[in-house]
């Protein structure tokens, strides 16, 4: 059985932070956060293909990817699946003590009112063990 090839947006992707078509002063900024291991949480917003995820990722791939998890928001819109599955994790110990995990939520926008209710108390429970980054297309959607 044959691999699959890549799909041409994922091999024309940025492969590091000066690749993303960023302002050099957010590029940098982005940079001093991995560098300094002190990731904030964030928004990314904005039309599709402007580089939220691809940034996310590089950020994720600049910490070692230690504690990542990447979730569709379009495929998690439930306030259990908050709860459960998004909760365990920002709240359970880093493999590395002194780390932060971080939780990806790409199309944020499409989680339910609920689940984005749940996720703001989540954001504020576990400041000191994970950091989020969301990345929206619509911002209206968020509330």
């Amino acid at each position: 059985m044959a691999t699959p090839r890549p799909l041409v947006s994922e091999l024309l992707r940025p492969q590091q932070l000066g690749d993303l078509t960023l302002p050099r002063r957010d590029i940098n900024r982005l940079q001093r956060m991995i560098d300094e291991d002190d990731v904030m949480n964030m928004l990314f917003y904005g039309k599709p293909g402007l580089g939220k995820t691809s940034a996310a990722r590089l950020i994720a791939k600049g910490l070692g990817e230690y504690g990542w998890i990447e979730i569709n928001g379009s495929d998690a819109t439930g306030v259990d699946f908050v709860r459960n599955r998004i909760g365990s994790f920002a709240r359970s110990g880093s493999l590395l003590a002194d780390h932060r995990k971080i939780c990806f939520i790409d199309e944020a926008e499409y989680l339910s009112k609920s689940a984005q209710a749940a996720l703001r108390k989540l954001v504020e429970d576990t400041s000191n063990t994970c950091r989020f980054i969301f990345a929206v297309n619509d911002m209206s959607k968020i509330i």
